[in-house]
């Protein structure tokens, strides 16, 4: 009889040790698919960098370069029966850029002797600018376009034009001195215009330049702690010349996809200069910011925030043991260790998958992920066995938890590239840049962690010096 006693008590020992035992839930669904995704390729930026030239350089070479004054009065310069001797004497050069031209001029002082003759012998008949009177004024001007070639040579197309302010008066032999200066200055006139668009062409070296600032731009450029800028230009661009006074603005772009690349320092393929292209107007400076949290940081953040802790899951006392973040082709996954307990002593214990939406929050620097529900997958293994382990509640507390500041990084690049982008990039070219904001462009899951893709603005300028 006390046997039996103790068989019965043993039995209900042991239902009662089975009825508090944890339930294991079917096989956990399997792996995610390896993502697949790749960070999106960065549109194309549109780096319009402003070129100021303060044309006062041109001015001071012009004043170094052009005789002060030209002296033929020592013997006649013979046209005919008539003959012209002259001294002119030029004040300072002006160097001006209006109606789209530039515009080179100054006021010239003449005087000159006129004489009519036969074979060598040629008698003074008139003169101008002698005497109490004093040397009679003329204004020289000198203009033309400014324009570059899609093959990179500066075109100009210089014209020359003179006033006389003081004109010289007809003498009673009707030597008209003024038309022999005009004649003598439509001779020498075109040699100076061709001298000048030699001389432009020659100081400009605009395709040298080019060559030389094409190649330096797409070196990769180091920033800082292995922080590399890449400009990745594409094509060449310039907007028509627009000034005013001495100060002329050329807009050069280039198309590009300029990105930041953390390590080593990354190969580049060298591109040949491109042809010049040419557009209206535009300007502005972009460059594509990346920043990449690998999935092991996310999945270690995420485990401080909610493995072991409890959710009151419609009712059901769940804990989360564990969590990693996967990537795969539909999103963020998240892999659940969960336990429910399930009356008052059983438990019921599985492996849940979760997929999620990456987003950004601009206003915070935050990555997020928004619209977790769990997978088709999960869904059907849970279906009969526990399907209060899909409780929204579980999904409402990783949602709230999911979150991964990546703003300072981010704000770090910017503030580097922008400290950076003041430096030479070809002998005498200084690039000048500014990003101010920050627009948020994008966050996928690739295959090694999730990457926020998101575009610095700003500005950018070239100046022109010396070359170092």
């Amino acid at each position: 009889m006390r046997r039996s006693v103790w068989n019965i008590g043993a039995l209900a020992l042991a239902l009662l040790f089975a009825a508090g035992c944890t339930q294991s839930v079917p096989p956990p669904p399997s792996p995610p698919p390896p993502s697949t995704t790749a960070p999106p390729a960065l549109p194309v930026s549109l780096v319009d960098v402003p070129i100021d030239v303060d044309l006062e350089l041109l001015r001071q070479r012009l004043e170094r370069e052009v005789p002060k004054e030209i002296d033929h009065e020592k013997s006649w310069e013979r046209s005919g029966s008539k003959g012209l001797r002259y001294r002119v004497e030029r004040g300072p050069i002006e160097v001006g850029f209006r109606e789209g031209k530039l515009h080179v001029g100054a006021e010239l002082r003449y005087r000159a002797r006129a004489c009519v003759g036969v074979g060598r012998w040629c008698q003074k008949v008139a003169s101008c600018g002698y005497g109490k009177d004093g040397m009679r004024r003329a204004e020289l001007t000198l203009s033309t376009p400014l324009s570059i070639s899609p093959n990179w040579n500066l075109q100009t197309k210089t014209e020359a034009s003179h006033r006389f302010v003081d004109p010289c008066k007809i003498t009673f032999l009707r030597v008209d001195i003024r038309k022999q200066l005009d004649r003598t200055l439509e001779k020498k006139l075109p040699e100076v215009t061709k001298a000048l668009d030699a001389e432009l062409a020659k100081r400009a070296k605009v395709r040298e330049r080019a060559q030389e600032a094409w190649e330096k731009v797409q070196r990769p450029i180091e920033l800082h702690d292995g922080t590399w800028l890449v400009l990745a230009p594409e094509a060449v661009r310039l907007t028509p010349a627009r000034g005013k006074g001495r100060h002329v603005r050329f807009s050069l772009g280039m198309t590009a996809k300029p990105r930041l690349v953390g390590g080593t320092r990354p190969e580049v393929e060298q591109r040949p200069l491109p042809a010049l292209q040419r557009v209206a107007e535009g300007e502005g400076f972009s460059i594509f910011v990346q920043a990449q949290l690998p999935y092991d940081e996310a999945t270690r953040h995420l485990r401080e925030q909610v493995v072991g802790k409890h959710i009151d899951a419609g009712g059901h006392r769940t804990v989360i043991h564990d969590v990693e973040v996967f990537g795969s082709a539909d999103g963020v996954r998240l892999r659940l260790d969960v336990e429910a307990k399930r009356g008052f002593f059983r438990k019921v214990r599985g492996t849940v998958d979760v997929v999620a939406r990456p987003t950004w929050d601009p206003e915070t620097g935050t990555l997020a992920l928004e619209h977790l529900d769990y997978t088709l997958a999960t869904q059907d293994a849970m279906a009969q066995a526990a399907e209060y382990l899909l409780h929204p509640d579980i999904l409402e507390a990783l949602r709230a938890e999911a979150r991964w500041k990546l703003g300072d990084r981010i704000e770090d690049a910017r503030a580097i590239a922008t400290r950076e982008l003041v430096r030479e990039i070809a002998p005498g070219v200084q690039l000048r840049g500014q990003l101010d904001r920050l627009e948020p462009l994008s966050v996928v899951a690739a295959a090694d962690g999730l990457v926020a893709s998101v575009a610095a603005v700003g500005s950018a300028g070239l100046s022109f010096g010396p070359a170092s």
